[in-house]
């Protein structure tokens, strides 16, 4: 998060360094998988940042929902905060039990945050981003916001953690003295909107042995809801800008068969599959 201009030699390479490059690619953003999250390792921004004791401040993920709803979008402030420092970045990612990406994060200001590295899976700051926290830091109370937009998956995934790093800065041209915080909020799936559902019909296709759930919605689109089929075989259906969506199960077993909205026992429908 420095600016420096001496030079460094990597005497086990040969090759020369400029320090002003290096702390400048930390100023215009972490590189990815250093906020202590699950896919990073538990790394953070004290692999290049030298914390002059624990700090007083803190990161916050402000809007993070304690539940998702599947395919909702929601607004997210990274919020850094420390009275004895002069600016802040930041590295945010959601994953599921296992470190993988958990739905999308988006860039809703383009100037001040971007993607880390050549994936989407972490979103950190600019340049332009840590020099405007620098610039208003005392004004904003000491303290300095990042916006985010996380859409929620499609399909559940279980719970999903939100991962943030805050890197407050004492903006003095070195890595030291700059203090690290971490933060984590844990989300699991919202139960289904049941009275958003209109209807649900079920059908199969004779000869096809395919069955085809489809529902009618008041939800907006890119929201999603689970179909189950005989009680399980979830899928997930996307719902479309007219509030429709559809799921097929196929190569089902001839005899009747029950589709339902999880989540909503009184919304089921069942058909029949014959040869």
């Amino acid at each position: 998060m420095k600016r420096q201009g001496a030079l460094i030699t990597a005497l086990a390479t040969g090759a020369t360094l400029t320090v002003g490059a290096w702390v400048e690619a930390r100023r215009a953003g972490a590189p990815a998988a250093f906020n202590g999250s699950i896919a990073s390792g538990g790394r953070t921004c004290t692999e290049c940042h030298d914390p002059d004791g624990a700090g007083v401040g803190t990161v916050e993920i402000l809007g993070a929902p304690a539940q998702y709803a599947l395919g909702e979008r929601y607004s997210l402030r990274v919020r850094v905060s420390d009275p004895d420092q002069f600016g802040a970045g930041f590295e945010l990612s959601v994953e599921d039990a296992d470190g993988r990406r958990a739905g999308d994060l988006v860039l809703t200001d383009a100037i001040r945050t971007r993607y880390a590295g050549s994936t989407t899976q972490w979103v950190t700051h600019t340049e332009d981003g840590a020099d405007d926290s620098v610039l208003n830091w005392s004004g904003n109370g000491f303290a300095y916001e990042y916006p985010v937009e996380w859409v929620a998956p499609t399909s559940d995934l279980g719970t999903v953690t939100f991962f943030a790093a805050g890197n407050a800065i004492d903006d003095d041209g070195s890595t030291v003295g700059d203090n690290v915080y971490l933060a984590q909020s844990g989300a699991d799936r919202a139960p289904t909107d049941c009275g958003a559902v209109n209807s649900l019909a079920a059908k199969c296709k004779d000869g096809t042995f395919k069955v085809v759930g489809k529902v009618k919605t008041s939800l907006a689109e890119g929201r999603a809801l689970l179909l189950s089929l005989d009680g399980g075989a979830e899928t997930s259906v996307v719902i479309n800008r007219r509030g429709k969506g559809k799921a097929n199960w196929r190569n089902v077993a001839g005899g009747e068969h029950t589709v339902c909205v999880v989540d909503c026992e009184a919304l089921c429908n069942s058909t029949s599959c014959n040869p």
